[in-house]
C-alpha cells in the first residue's frame, strides 16, 4: 500500500506541475519602434522627416502593424511614406483641455498637450515576425508659422499590432513602448565660412 500511495502522490505532483505550466501566461508579441531624424531643429515653415523603424521583438507573429503619432500644437501637415507607398493616415483628433484622446484601435487612452493632435499610420503589411528587416516608415510634418522659437515640441510614437496575436484580432490589439523626442523650431540658421586668402 505504501508503494501505491507514493505512486499516487508522484502522479498528483506531476499533474499539478503540468497544470501550472499550462496556466502560465504566454509571451505576447512585442511591437517595437526606433526613431531616426530626431531631435530636429527645423526652420519655421520647413518640413522635417523622421524614420520610424518597426520590429517585432518576440518569437510569435504579430498582425496588423501600425503606429500612433502624437504631436504638439504648431506641428501640422503630417504625411507618411513606406517604400514609395502612401499608407493610410488617419487623424484620431485634437487634444482638448482634458489632454486625452482614445485610440480607436486598442481603446487605450492617449495623453497630449491641448491643441496637439494624434494620428494613426497603418503599415501596408499583414504581419511581422521576429528577425525580419525593420519596416521603415517616413513621417514628415511642418512647423507652422507662429510657433515659439527655441521651444522644444514633443513628438511621441507608439508601435502596435492592430490584430494582436491572431489574423482577426480575437484577443485585441497590442501596444509597445512609446518612443519620444523633440522638435525645436528655429528662426534662421547661421553658417560660418572663411573667405580670407590662404
Amino acid at each position: 500500500m505504501g508503494g501505491v500511495r507514493l505512486l499516487f502522490r508522484a502522479v498528483a505532483a506531476t499533474a499539478a506541475a503540468g497544470l501550472m505550466l499550462n496556466s502560465a501566461p504566454a509571451l505576447a508579441q512585442v511591437p517595437s519602434v526606433s526613431l531616426s531624424g530626431l531631435p530636429a531643429t527645423p526652420l519655421i515653415g520647413e518640413e522635417f522627416c523622421v524614420d520610424a523603424s518597426f520590429t517585432n521583438t518576440d518569437t510569435s507573429t504579430g498582425y496588423g502593424p501600425y503606429l500612433i503619432a502624437i504631436v504638439e500644437k504648431d506641428i501640422r501637415r503630417l504625411s507618411i511614406d513606406f517604400v514609395d507607398i502612401a499608407p493610410v493616415l488617419e487623424e484620431i483628433g485634437t487634444f482638448d483641455s482634458s489632454g486625452q484622446l482614445i485610440d480607436p484601435i486598442s481603446g487605450t487612452t492617449l495623453t497630449g498637450v491641448e491643441g496637439g493632435s494624434a494620428w494613426i499610420a497603418r503599415y501596408p503589411i499583414g504581419s511581422v515576425d521576429q528577425g525580419q528587416p525593420p519596416l521603415v516608415m517616413t513621417v514628415c510634418a511642418v512647423v507652422e508659422p507662429g510657433a515659439p522659437i527655441g521651444v522644444p515640441k514633443t513628438v511621441e510614437v507608439i508601435p502596435g499590432f492592430e490584430f494582436g496575436d491572431t489574423t482577426v484580432g480575437t484577443n485585441g490589439a497590442i501596444l509597445g513602448t512609446p518612443q519620444d523626442s523633440t522638435v525645436t523650431p528655429e528662426l534662421a540658421r547661421v553658417t560660418k565660412g572663411n573667405s580670407a586668402p590662404e
